[in-house]
Order: structure tokens, then C-alpha cells, then sequence
């Protein structure tokens, strides 16, 4: 039940229609309901904030896909603000009355009736009708406006959360491609040691009893030489794929530390053989070779851009790659880091569109790649080299405050920053387990050291069997607890110059670190410090 005003007849059918369904929906009864709205609202705006109500008693749905609930939550957010806008601008126009036609406004029955029995002219009524709608329109908004900031909030949260789901995928999907690189490394390396052992046999001459006649090498000979390289190539191979430069050192350590329980070591197997082991010269370019003849050794000012393109090395390259010292490996990154400052200096000066940039970029791929082979292949050459000055050759530990003076002159982009916290995030995660599993390594061979018997025993004896075994089970235990923490640091060091940094920011670092060598996860923790950005372990 409505009255209209005098000018009745002037007004369109739509906007009649649309005026008794507001003053039909005023005389009902107030109804606790979410899909009440006002009816003034065009109909699409009328059910967008009926999905809004609708959202915020029963909170969002979640689907199975984050990407399908970004774009649902994107699509409301758009609809609510074109909602609000349009309830802003009929408040605006109902303000000045003098612009509002009379025919256009129509006055609940109740407040006309509650006007006219104090006596109030029909014009104080629909007045009085006017400034009852504005306040229900200005409440309306409000409740629309926190609601709509609610949405806003939560699309934010979602937001955030399918970025860091991103940042982790890409973050595995690099730790597989290193894994199948390395894979790759090895399978080279195992193939070029089979097809040169193929060749020795090829060339196996059988012992003759005549000693005038000269003879080849003898079967032991032979059988020591195989057994050596084979052991060497295992040095280099394990289940996960990786090499680790602390097995041979781990077994040592437990070896010498029982030798005074158990006796030499010697007892622990077969009497080793006094032939002499011969070593194989594989014949080297006259360049590659110094001037004693030795086609083992790098020539003195080798870099890194010597051993380019690792998919075409040679055998004898492979070979001079895993007898590579940890000094020849230090005066090969001495070298790159003299020719990347002169060329990072120079892309800064002149720009990134320069040859010198190109070079640039040419020489840090070329180190990276060889990196990752020596890494591979002999990873005692890469990790003896940490906290080694290059200068002096002695072990020295930076303190973190050198470290954070390094990043500070890399101006590192938030995107990269945020990378260098995910990737920080999910190695602290593994780790936690590594040490934990290393502690307990390290209390059950405290206790079995001390249950020793304290003197030397015989060779072959029960307690000599016994204890062999049981330090056999320690060392393949710290063996992998060692090979975990390898690949967890070797994980983050792929991850952050192969997916994070740019190769000059890479140079910048390597020339700011001298003389040391950068640990990636120093000065990603670093980093992250200067920005204030805190590490959340889940």
C-alpha cells in the first residue's frame, strides 16, 4: 500500500514499479534476512550483494584450486565497488530536494499516517519520509562498505598465499633440474670411466713365464688399477645422486678415533698388498700440460673459461676436473673474480647493452656451469675452499657483519627478497631434521666409544668383527646424515644464482667477498636482515 505525489501521472512506469517495491519492502515487517536489499539497486547489483551477505555470514568456499578462488573473490570485489558506487550516487542526488521531482518520491504509508494525526502538512510527511530513507541509505552503505573491506582483506590474504605457493613451485621445480643435471654429470662420468676401462682391457697383454720376453701388466696390476678407479668414480656416487666431500673424511674420523680401541685398522680386512699401485697418464694437449710433463695439473692462470662448454669435454678433461686440488680451485675463482670486477664495473658504468655486458654474462654462466660439475665430481675441490683466504691460504671465519657489508652492495629488488626468504624458509625446515639426526649420530658413537674394551685386540677377533660392524653401521649413518646437508646447501646455492640473482649481481658478490668465497646462505640470511623480512618456519 503506497500514496504517490500530486504529480503522478508524470512519472515513468519504471521508476513506479521500482518505488512500490521500496515502500513494500519498508511496511513488511523487519525480518533478520541476508538477501533483503534495496530494491532501488539495479538487479545485478542486487544480487551482487545478496552473494556479499551471503559471503560474509557463511564465509568463502574453498576450492580446490587457489587460482579459480582469486579470480571468484576479483570478480566480486569488482561488482560490490560498482554496487557502492551506485548507493553513493542515489545518496548524492537525494540531498539537493529542489533537483528531485516530486512524482519520484514516495512516502511510507505509516509516517504519512503518523504526520497527519499531529497535523502535519503532506509535504512535512514526505519530507520527513525523505530523511527516514537517507539514513536507512547511509546505514546501508556503511554495512556495505565494511563488508566490502572484509572481501578486500580476505582477497589480499589469498593473494599472498598464491604467491608463496608460486614461489615454492618454482623453488622445486629448480631442485629437480639440478637433480637431473648432476644426474646427467655423473651418467657422462661413469660412461667416459666404462669406455676407458673397455680400452685398458683392450690392451691387457697375459703374463708370460719367460723373463726374457717383456711383459704387460700382471693380472694383480690390473685388478688393483680397476679396483682404485672404481673406488674413485664411488666417491663420487651415492643414492641421491650427489657427491659429498665429507664420506671419505667422515670415515676417517670414526677410524681414527677407534684405533685406539680396536687397533690398527689394517685388521679390520685383508692384508693389503706391498705391490705398488700404477696410476694411468692419460696423454694430455702439449698446452694442457706444464713443463714437467704433468698432464694431471692445470696450467698455472687457468680459469674457468678454459673448461667452457662442459657438454664437449673430453675423458682427460673429466679426469683433470676430479684430480683438481683445492688450491688449483681457489687460483681458478681468483682469476674469474679479477675478470668479472673489471667487467661488472664496466656494465655498471656504461649500461647492460653493452659487450662488456655480454662478456659479462658469457664468463658467470661458463663459472656456474664448470661449478656445478666440480661439485659433481669432485666436491672436495669446491667445499675444502670455504672460509679459506685466498690470499694467505689460511682458514679464517667472516663474522656475519662482513657478509651483510657484501649484500649492501647489491640493491636487491623485494620480488628477490621474497624468493631469498622461501628459499631460506624451506632449507632451515630440512635442516631442522638433518641436526636433529646428527646429534643422535653423535651420542651413539659417543656410546660406543665408550664401551670399548680400552686396549688393542688381535686381528680377526670376535670383539675386532664386532666392532667393525658397528662402526661400518655409524659411518654409512653419518655418511647420509652429511649427504642430506649437502644437498640441502647445494639445493639453495642452485636455486638463488640460477633463478634469483642476475649475473651482475652475481659478479658484484663474488668481487665484494674477496678474498673468501661467498656462501649463498650467509648472505641470503643477510639479505633478509637488512629488509626486516623475519623467517616463518612452519
Amino acid at each position: 500500500m503506497y500514496i504517490k505525489s500530486e504529480d503522478t501521472m508524470s512519472s515513468s512506469p519504471v521508476t513506479d514499479e521500482v518505488l512500490k517495491q521500496f515502500i513494500e519492502s519498508d511496511v513488511e515487517e523487519e525480518k533478520p534476512s541476508p538477501s533483503r536489499v534495496p530494491s532501488f539497486a539495479p538487479a545485478g547489483s542486487r544480487d551482487a550483494l545478496f552473494q556479499l551477505t551471503n559471503f560474509s555470514n557463511n564465509h568463502v568456499e574453498k576450492l580446490s584450486n587457489p587460482e579459480e578462488q582469486l579470480q571468484h573473490l576479483q570478480l566480486q570485489l569488482q561488482e560490490h565497488q560498482q554496487l557502492l558506487n551506485h548507493l553513493k550516487a542515489q545518496q548524492d542526488n537525494s540531498q539537493p530536494v529542489s533537483h528531485k521531482r516530486s512524482s519520484d518520491m514516495l512516502v511510507d504509508v505509516n509516517e504519512i499516517e503518523g504526520a497527519g494525526a499531529l497535523g502535519v502538512t503532506s509535504s512535512d510527511g514526505r519530507r520527513a519520509a525523505r530523511r527516514a530513507a537517507s539514513v536507512r541509505q547511509r546505514t546501508q552503505i556503511t554495512e556495505l562498505e565494511s563488508k566490502l573491506q572484509n572481501v578486500a582483506s580476505m582477497h589480499l590474504q589469498l593473494q599472498e598465499e598464491n604467491n608463496i605457493l608460486r614461489r615454492r613451485m618454482k623453488l622445486l621445480e629448480s631442485g629437480v633440474q639440478m637433480r637431473e643435471q648432476h644426474l646427467a654429470i655423473l651418467m657422462k662420468a661413469r660412461e667416459q670411466q666404462q669406455n676407458e676401462h673397455k680400452q685398458q682391457a683392450s690392451g691387457f697383454r697375459a703374463p708370460v713365464l719367460d723373463s726374457n720376453v717383456p711383459a704387460g701388466d700382471s693380472p694383480s696390476t690390473s685388478g688393483f688399477s680397476h679396483a682404485k678407479e672404481e673406488y674413485e668414480l664411488a666417491c663420487t656416487r651415492d643414492t641421491t645422486n650427489k657427491g659429498s666431500v665429507f664420506s671419505n673424511t667422515a670415515m676417517c674420523g670414526i677410524q681414527e678415533r677407534l684405533e685406539g680401541v680396536l687397533g690398527d685398522s689394517d685388521s679390520w680386512g685383508p692384508i693389503a698388498c706391498s705391490e705398488p699401485t700404477p696410476t694411468y697418464s692419460v696423454q694430455q694437449p702439449a698446452f694442457m700440460s706444464d713443463a714437467k710433463g704433468d698432464t694431471n695439473r692445470m696450467p698455472c692462470g687457468t680459469s674457468f673459461t678454459f673448461f667452457a662448454n662442459p657438454a664437449a669435454w673430453s675423458t682427460s678433461v673429466s679426469n683433470m676436473i676430479k684430480k683438481m686440488t683445492p688450491r688449483e680451485y681457489q687460483k681458478c675463482w681468483t682469476e674469474f673474480v679479477k675478470e668479472v670486477s673489471m667487467l661488472a664495473l664496466s656494465s655498471q658504468a656504461h649500461g647492460l647493452d653493452t659487450e662488456a655486458h655480454l662478456q659479462l654474462v658469457k664468463v658467470v654462466t661458463t663459472c656456474l656451469e664448470v661449478t656445478d660439475h666440480i661439485i659433481a665430481l669432485n666436491p672436495a675441490a669446491y667445499y675444502s675452499s670455504m672460509y679459506v683466504n685466498l690470499l694467505t691460504g689460511q682458514s679464517e671465519t667472516p663474522p656475519k657483519e662482513y657478509w651483510r657489508r657484501c649484500v649492501q652492495r647489491v640493491k636487491l629488488e623485494p620480488e628477490q627478497v621474497q624468493y631469498c626468504k622461501t628459499a631460506m624458509e624451506e632449507h632451515s625446515r630440512k635442516m631442522a631434521g638433518v641436526m636433529t639426526e646428527r646429534t643422535q649420530i653423535a651420542s651413539d658413537l659417543s656410546q660406543r666409544l665408550a664401551q670399548g674394551p680400552g686396549y688393542a685386540v688381535e686381528r680377526y677377533s670376535q670383539p675386532a668383527v664386532q666392532a667393525a660392524a658397528e662402526t661400518s653401521d655409524l659411518a654409512q649413518r653419518l655418511h647420509s646424515n652429511v649427504q642430506k646437508e649437502f644437498v640441502n646447501n647445494s639445493f639453495v646455492i642452485d636455486f638463488l644464482t640460477m633463478q634469483v640473482l642476475t649475473p651482475l649481481q652475481i659478479a658484484l658478490l663474488c668481487a665484494a667477498s674477496f678474498p673468501f668465497m661467498p656462501d649463498p646462505t650467509a648472505m641470503a640470511e643477510a639479505g633478509l636482515d637488512i629488509a626486516g623480512v623475519e623467517l616463518s618456519i612452519l
